[in-house]
Formats: C-alpha cells, sequence, structure tokens
C-alpha cells in the first residue's frame, strides 16, 4: 500500500520532492504525518534512492514529506514558507494533527526553525547530525565548502544577522514539553560535539 508521488517544481529552488505513504484507510483513520528536512547538497530524489528502506518503513505508519529545498535555504524564512507548504501538502492527504519533524545535518536549522514559530503544529523533532550553532559552522576553516551557501542566504562574509535564524539562540524558547531527540557521532568532521553539547545544556530535557 505503500505510494510514492514526484511534484514538479512545487518549490522556487530544488526539482522535484517525494511523498511516500500509506493510505489513511489503512492506519485506522488517523494518519500521522512527518516531514523531513535534508541535508546540505541533497534533493528529494537521491535520498529516495540512497534511503528507500527508511521511506518504505516509515511510509508504513505515517505520511512522509521530503521537500527538495535545493540547498540553499538553511534556517532562513524562505525554508520555514517551504516546510509550511510540506505542511499543506500533508493535511491535504489526510494528516490534520501534529506532525514529526525531521532534520539531517543543516536541515536541522530548518526543522528548528519551524518548530519555534509553529509549536502548536509539532508532535516531536528528530534531529541527526544538527548543525546547532551557524555562527561556529560559518567560522569552521573545514567546512569552506558551504560558506557560499551560508553567505548568499544571510548575507555576507562573516554575516552578524543569524538572528532569529540561529538555533543556539533560541533553542530554550522551544516549548519545555516538546520531545526533541538528537543523533550525533564524536567524530563527525562537520557538526562538533561542542556545538550540540552547547544546545543540549541549553535544553537538558532534549
Amino acid at each position: 500500500m505503500i505510494r510514492t508521488s514526484f511534484s514538479k517544481n512545487r518549490y522556487a529552488v530544488g526539482d522535484e520532492d517525494l511523498i511516500v505513504g500509506t493510505m489513511k484507510s489503512d492506519l485506522g483513520g488517523q494518519a500521522r504525518g512527518i516531514i523531513f528536512c535534508h541535508g546540505s547538497g541533497q534533493s528529494a530524489q537521491p535520498l529516495a534512492l540512497e534511503m528507500h528502506y527508511l521511506w518504505d518503513m516509515l511510509g508504513r505508519r505515517a505520511v512522509v514529506h521530503v521537500g527538495d529545498l535545493g540547498g540553499q535555504t538553511w534556517g532562513s524564512d524562505t525554508a520555514v514558507a517551504r516546510i509550511k507548504l510540506a505542511r499543506a501538502e500533508l493535511r491535504r492527504r489526510g494528516v490534520d494533527g501534529p506532525i514529526a519533524l525531521v532534520g539531517l545535518s543543516m536541515g536541522s536549522c530548518n526543522a528548528l526553525n519551524y518548530a519555534i514559530r509553529y509549536p502548536d503544529e509539532i508532535a516531536c523533532l528528530a534531529l541527526t547530525i544538527p548543525v546547532t550553532d551557524l555562527v561556529a559552522t560559518r567560522a569552521d576553516p573545514t567546512f569552506t565548502s558551504v560558506w557560499p551557501e551560508i553567505d548568499a542566504i544571510y548575507g555576507a562574509p562573516p554575516s552578524a544577522n543569524y538572528t532569529g535564524h540561529n538555533p543556539i539562540d533560541f533553542v530554550d524558547d522551544l516549548p519545555a514539553d516538546m520531545p526533541v531527540k538528537v543523533w550525533y557521532a564524536p567524530n563527525d568532521p562537520i557538526v562538533k560535539v561542542a556545538t550540540v553539547n552547547a544546545f543540549l545544556a541549553a535544553r537538558p530535557q532534549t
């Protein structure tokens, strides 16, 4: 009962988005929703091929929307607006209640920015190797390949315009009862342990 569909030109940047899910009738009439925010340099279609086992598994329990964000929107107002469109699409497919929001790497900036603005729409947050401090990431000399992306969004270099977008600055504004889980690795070359630990210290119930 898994269905997969690509929608052309849903977003101004990016080519296709992906929806995988189980029919509402097979979920007992209560469709659950997941929105996945991919990382830098990724898009929906390669994710569909690389992570098909994940979508197949999740799609048996929920309707999963993977928006093709095109790589140039990390943590910005544009990203928040696109997640809002994804939320509307899930609602059109029968998902009326709060959703699970999943962020991967730089996509975690998107997930966190959305959650802080629309907390009533979020059932839980799952963040995998999350970029939680844009300032620290932008200053990291080993991360130069993504500097142009960050500079293009926020102005340039180094930007002082992260206000309202940098997760570490507003982590304590997340609702205290919002379930948030973080996965990270001590040897990740981009997501430094120190930045994740700072995030966790600011929100110890994570």
